[in-house]
């Protein structure tokens, strides 16, 4: 009868706690995408200079949000995948320089299509519809080729560069 009583409590306070996990999980996920992107990144970064030749990070099926993989640009030979990310994630290409494949030079620096700036794309788990919730991380990539991680204040706006949503 006792196990009955702490059981049911138990299950009263975690029925109060568990959904204020929710942000938390959601902003792990996006971390775990963030971080993921970065490294293949990285990883381009250093197979162009080992291999000599540019190295590119290409959107699966055209859509990051459907994955990517990391190939030579010269023969297209696979050197690492990445599976679609969760549904509760959203990636946006915020400079219309990234909107295709990124390509990285044998120096390691971005191949860019414009002469300067930051490219950066987004990675957000976004709150409920009509919240303001939204928790954001842009990752950018400076002038050396080397991607940085910016984590934007919550509630800041899914928009891209160019002020559209994304």
């Amino acid at each position: 009868m006792e196990l009955l009583v702490v059981m049911g409590i138990a299950a009263i306070v975690l029925s109060f706690a568990v959904p204020s996990f929710a942000p938390f999980f959601g902003d792990q996920r996006g971390r775990s995408v963030a971080q993921t992107l970065i490294n293949d990144m990285v990883f381009a970064r250093g197979e162009a200079a080992r291999h000599n030749q540019r190295v590119q990070i290409v959107p699966a099926g055209g859509d990051w949000h459907d994955g990517w993989q990391v190939q030579l640009l010269a023969d297209g030979t696979a050197l690492r995948r990445q599976g679609a990310v969760p549904d509760s994630i959203a990636l946006c290409v915020a400079s219309t320089s990234m909107l295709g494949n990124l390509v990285f030079r044998p120096d390691g620096r971005l191949v860019r299509t414009f002469s300067g700036g930051a490219d950066s794309i987004l990675i957000a788990w976004l709150g409920q519809a009509g919240d303001t919730d939204n928790r954001l991380r842009r990752i950018r990539i400076n002038m050396a080729g080397r991607p940085l991680l910016d984590v934007e204040p919550v509630g800041t706006a899914f928009i891209d560069d160019a002020g559209n949503p994304c």
